[in-house]
Order: structure tokens, then C-alpha cells, then sequence
């Protein structure tokens, strides 16, 4: 497979995962855990409010999260020939804890930190994909260049119809995952736990299948 696809392939399996997960902790818990912007004003409020169980509980999802960047940083392979096998055994790994908590139960605060520590660590993953970092778990700078890309356009330069659609593919994706995890949890039975680790073997076994996932460099665009 050409270097282009394996990297496009991984960003958007890690964009419909991250919109998996992302509504994942708002059903199970009522919070959003994937970006920590929100997060980290909670606790200037808290603060000033004197609720200081709530300021611990917001700095344990931040230091968590930090911990999932760590984590994440172990991983990054300084080759780019390891990069499908470091990240895909990890993302193995991470897949078989959430079947383990989907077995003895994810109704607890335990669970809701991995969550956020499983999305620190996709968070921490770099991928460059047309001269830009991509961060997977939050779709605010997705927006945020889809508009970029139109005021080009409209300063009067030619649309990058490959960037605009590269963009727009990337938000569909997270919408994807989001809907997916929406109608698991609302509409179904079904164990969205379970399904979550299935989705991470899925892509661990994915990544662990190429010998070799070249995710770019700073210097050279896979798109």
C-alpha cells in the first residue's frame, strides 16, 4: 500500500475512533474528556466557587490525560519502519483492557480515567498529513482549518480541493464514530465497551499488519 494510504487510513480510523470515545464518556458520564480546554476552566470555577472535590476530580482528568501523552511518547519509535508495530501493539493492548472492564464493569470513576488516559495517549500520536500535525481526538482545529481553506478562496486563490476534502473527510469521520457510539448506547443493548476494545484491536491488528506505516515527516506531506 502506498505511503498516502496508510497515513489518510490511519488518521481517519483514529478519527472515527476518537468520535467513539468522545460520546462513549459523555453517555457513561456526562463529560466531555477529550479535549481539556473546557476542563481546565471547570476548575478556575470550582476554585472560585469553593467546590474543591470537583477542582480534585478536573485536575485528575488533566493530569490523566498528561499521562496518556507520556505514554504515548514512549511509543513514538524513532524509526518510521516500527511505527505500524510500536503503535499497533499498543493500541492491542489498550483494546484488551476495555474488554476487561466491559467483564467486570465500566460504571466507575477507574474507567472514566482510562478513557481519558486512552485518549491522551491517540491525542499524543503525531501525524503530519499535507505539511499539518493532526491531533485525532478533538475536531475543534478540523473546523477551524476547513475554514482557513475557504478564506482562501475567497481572498481569491485557487480552493485546495485535495486539503478542503482531506478536512471535510476527517470531520465526517468523527461524526461517524460519534453517531456510531450515539445509537449503540441510546438505540441498543449492546455492550459499547466491548465494542470500543473491538474497534481498538481492530486497528492495533490493523497497523500491526504493515510492515512498515510511514506516517511523514515535518519536511514531507503523505497528501
Amino acid at each position: 500500500m502506498h505511503q498516502k494510504e496508510n497515513s489518510s487510513i490511519w488518521v481517519y480510523l483514529l478519527r472515527l475512533l476518537g468520535g467513539y470515545l468522545n460520546v462513549t464518556a459523555i453517555i457513561l458520564f456526562s463529560r466531555v474528556v477529550g479535549g481539556q480546554t473546557g476542563n481546565i476552566s471547570k476548575i478556575a470555577i470550582a476554585y472560585v466557587e469553593g467546590n474543591f472535590t470537583t477542582v480534585l476530580q478536573l485536575v485528575a482528568i488533566a493530569f490523566t490525560f498528561i499521562l496518556g501523552g507520556f505514554i504515548s511518547g514512549l511509543f513514538k519509535p524513532l524509526d518510521r519502519e516500527e511505527m505500524g508495530s510500536r503503535y499497533g501493539f499498543l493500541f492491542v493492548g489498550i483494546g484488551l483492557i476495555f474488554i476487561l472492564f466491559s467483564i467486570m464493569g465500566f460504571n466507575s470513576v477507574f474507567f472514566l480515567l482510562y478513557l481519558v488516559l486512552v485518549l491522551g495517549v491517540t491525542n499524543g500520536i503525531t501525524l503530519y498529513c499535507k505539511g499539518m500535525v493532526v491531533k485525532t481526538t478533538i475536531i475543534t482545529g478540523t473546523l477551524t482549518d476547513i475554514g482557513i481553506t475557504l478564506s482562501e478562496m475567497f481572498k481569491g486563490a485557487s480552493l485546495d480541493k485535495q486539503k478542503l476534502t482531506f478536512h471535510c473527510l476527517n470531520l465526517f469521520c468523527f461524526l461517524l464514530g460519534a453517531t456510531l457510539a450515539a445509537f449503540i448506547g441510546i438505540r441498543t443493548t449492546w455492550n459499547m465497551v466491548s465494542i470500543a476494545g473491538l474497534l481498538e484491536l481492530v486497528i492495533g491488528f490493523y497497523f500491526v499488519s504493515l510492515r512498515e506505516v510511514a506516517f511523514g515527516t515535518e519536511k514531507e506531506g503523505t497528501l
